[in-house]
Formats: C-alpha cells, structure tokens, sequence
C-alpha cells in the first residue's frame, strides 16, 4: 500500500490542511489536492473518503470539482456520512459559493457523486481496496476508516478526542478480521499538553491524551502517524509525543510519501524513532 501525505497541518500552513492520498486512487480527507498534486495525478483520483464537514477536510473538493470537470471519465465517488453530505451541498457546493458539480454535467452524469455511508460497516472499491468505518469523537457527526488492501491495514482517525467507541470498533474488526495486519494509526495531535482543558472542550487530543487512548489498544502496538497539529504547536507536540510514546512514530509532513506492507513501514524521507 502507497501512503502520499498531500497534507497533514492543523491549521493554515502553507494551505497544506489534511488529505491522504492511497494508492494514487483514494483520498483520505480533502483539504489538500490541488496545492499537491499536477492536473495529471488529479485525474487518477476516483475515491474521496470524507471523515467529517469541517472546510479544513473538505477544502480542496470544489476546486478538485473544477479541475476534472469534462474529463470524461466516470465520477469521482465521495463517501461520507449522510449529514456530511448534506453539509457539503448545502454550504459549500451549493451554487452560491460553488458550482455544484454534483450535478454537472448533470444528475445523470456528474463529476462527483455523493454517497452515504454508515458506521461499522465495509465497502469495497476498485482495485483491490476496502475500507471499514469507524466511530469518532469530534464535533458534529464523524467517523475514521481503515484501508485495506488484502492482508495489511491502515487506520485513520480523523479529528477526533477521547473516543472509547473508536477503540471498542477497532477491537471488533480485528477479532473479526484476523488476517489482516494493521501496521499503522494515522491519528491526531492538536494541541500541546497544558490545552488539555481546551483539546477536550473542542474534542481533540494533547500528547497527554493520546498516550492514555493507545491503553486501549492489545497486543503489539503499530506505528504511530501523527496529523493535525496546530502549527504554532507543532515543536512542543513532537517533542512531547516522542517522550510519550517511544519508538515507531512519524510526524507526518506535506510530501512525503510511505509504502507500508506486512513487513513494516518505509519513507523515503524519514526514519521513525526506535
């Protein structure tokens, strides 16, 4: 599995806000796509895995829209919860900020398609990829996902705070799912320790936070992928992750790209701590 991290801030970094690009064809969140990708990687995109409706997960969406229209393939399919659909229409691609390329060409034939999801449940897509969703714990309906593709997965939390349902979902997938050999949580960092009061009031994790969720994880740990850190934060955050945690931690930054199997983790930018 081919992991690009087209962003991965917080906040309003060089406008590299979330997005996770998987085997080139599918996007996790999209506050990144265009700022990272050439117009040519843009059209192999064909899945967009959105994890809640906040704009810094859902920024690139109306210009992506733009960029493809007319291309002449089949629509690019978002999945997301139903709520976040509706948000996505209603306030962004609603014809007043946006065209609404949901509809355009046409209902028919659009260039992006919407598509509900509910929790706890898998889906296949093309090539040989899967995905599961999971609970979260963030403001406003939210959910995580794990990618599969045969035996290894890959986790991705979104913006979430202390969340028991995610973990407890998490548990059950992989008793159900023994084959499959999860090497790596992407998991957010928002805010230094000392927020703690304001990461819970906002429902984001502190370093703090986040060592007391991976207790709810059995068994050997995998790596740690750490996304959404406030900018302003970010030196006290790694520096306090890295105390925490110990070993098999990426801080995540725009542009690097990883290749994760069964064996393990790779970047060609990066070696995590051991």
């Amino acid at each position: 599995m081919k992991l690009q991290v087209l962003g991965s801030y917080g906040g309003d970094f060089k406008g590299r806000f979330p997005a996770f690009l998987v085997n080139n064809t599918v996007l996790m969140d999209a506050g990144t796509i265009g700022t990272a990708l050439t117009l040519e990687k843009q059209l192999e995109i064909k899945t967009i895995l959105l994890t809640h409706h906040h704009i810094d997960h859902m920024l690139g969406i109306p210009f992506f829209s733009d960029a493809i229209y007319g291309n002449g393939s089949s629509p690019v399919e978002i999945f997301a919860l139903e709520s976040v659909n509706k948000n996505l229409k209603s306030h962004l691609l609603n014809d007043v900020l946006w065209p609404d390329f949901t509809a355009l060409p046409s209902r028919e034939n659009p260039t992006i398609r919407c598509n509900n999801i509910d929790l706890n449940t898998e889906y296949n897509l093309p090539d040989g990829l899967s995905f599961t969703t999971l609970p979260t714990c963030h403001i406003g309906p939210s959910c995580g996902y794990i990618v599969c593709q045969d035996d290894v997965g890959l986790v991705y939390s979104g913006d979430t705070g202390i969340c028991k349902p995610f973990w407890t979902s998490l548990t059950t997938f992989r008793r159900e799912h023994p084959s499959v050999s999860i090497q790596a949580i992407i998991i957010e960092c928002s805010f230094p320790s000392n927020r703690k009061s304001f990461a819970v009031a906002t429902r984001h994790l502190t370093p703090e936070l986040l060592a007391g969720e991976f207790e709810n994880w059995d068994g050997e740990r995998p790596d740690i992928m750490i996304f959404h850190m406030k900018p302003k934060y970010m030196a006290v955050i790694e520096q306090e992750i890295r105390a925490l945690l110990g070993d098999r931690v990426w801080m995540l930054r725009p542009d690097e790209e990883y290749s994760i199997t069964r064996d393990g983790i790779r970047s060609s930018h990066q070696t995590p701590d051991r």
